[in-house]
């Protein structure tokens, strides 16, 4: 009898000691929600490739940062190169153009969109807010968003870190400025992008693949169909000190509406 009692007690003690209930996963809206508040910054990197029959071939790349605000970008700074330089795909339209988008202004230089600046002005600021011609052909979707973010998550299919869905262009033209300043114009015949996106231990966006048909958007003037675009994006440096200013005003062109 008094073993018994022994082992219950034993047993009590044990439960005790244990914790009520397993702690609760972190929600990786509200992860980024306090990121955001400290207004630090944020890198980025984009590989924009087409895939055929032949494979996949990297078409352009493309790196910026961010300065972040409750909202998610409040300053960007980015730079995209071509890496298949031809007139059957960008056509050298996109390639080395530099674009700082401060609030409501963007300025770009290189690429297409500023071969209309003056000699002696090396910076064209544009009549709309916008992430250039870059931002159309590449990352249209920017998880550093919580309405973004949000939408991935509850749209996709977890696996450990790792969301799988789909979501379409025009949901994103509702909830994503970052959409908006890459699509510029809202798509009259929005499309569905597939998504992954992988969080890092920390629950913050680490990688984002979307992929869509390459016979869309864009890229519908270079591809006859059958072709997929995929864009794939590294997000680094969360904390991250990131300062980005405006060109100086003696080096801007403005171009009028």
């Amino acid at each position: 009898m008094k073993r018994a009692i022994a082992a219950l007690a034993g047993a009590a003690a044990l439960l005790a000691a244990a914790p009520a209930h397993a702690t609760a996963p972190a929600d990786p809206v509200k992860v980024l929600q306090k990121r955001l508040a400290k207004g630090t910054g944020l890198k980025f990197t984009d590989t924009i490739s087409y895939i055929d029959l032949e494979g996949t071939t990297a078409a352009l790349r493309r790196t910026g940062k961010l300065t972040l605000d409750r909202k998610g970008a409040a300053a960007v700074e980015v730079r995209a190169r071509t890496v298949k330089n031809d007139a059957d795909h960008l056509g050298g339209i996109v390639d080395d153009e530099r674009v700082i988008a401060v609030g409501k202004r963007t300025y770009v230089k290189g690429g297409i969109l500023s071969r209309s600046a003056p000699e002696g002005k090396t910076w064209v600021k544009l009549p709309r807010a916008s992430l250039g011609l870059g931002g159309r052909y590449s990352q249209t979707i920017n998880p550093a968003e919580p309405a973004t973010l949000k939408a991935l998550i509850t749209s996709g299919e977890k696996s450990g870190r790792t969301y799988t869905g789909k979501i379409s262009e025009a949901e994103l033209w509702k909830i994503s400025s970052w959409f908006r300043l890459s699509k510029v114009i809202k798509p009259t015949d929005p499309e569905v992008l597939e998504y992954r996106l992988t969080l890092s231990a920390g629950e913050l966006p680490q990688r984002l693949v979307t992929t869509f048909p390459a016979a869309s958007g864009p890229w519908r003037r270079s591809h006859n169909g059958g072709e997929t675009i995929s864009v794939d994006t590294r997000y680094t440096g969360w904390g991250s000190k990131v300062r980005i200013s405006a060109p100086a005003r003696s080096q801007v062109h403005e171009v009028k509406r």
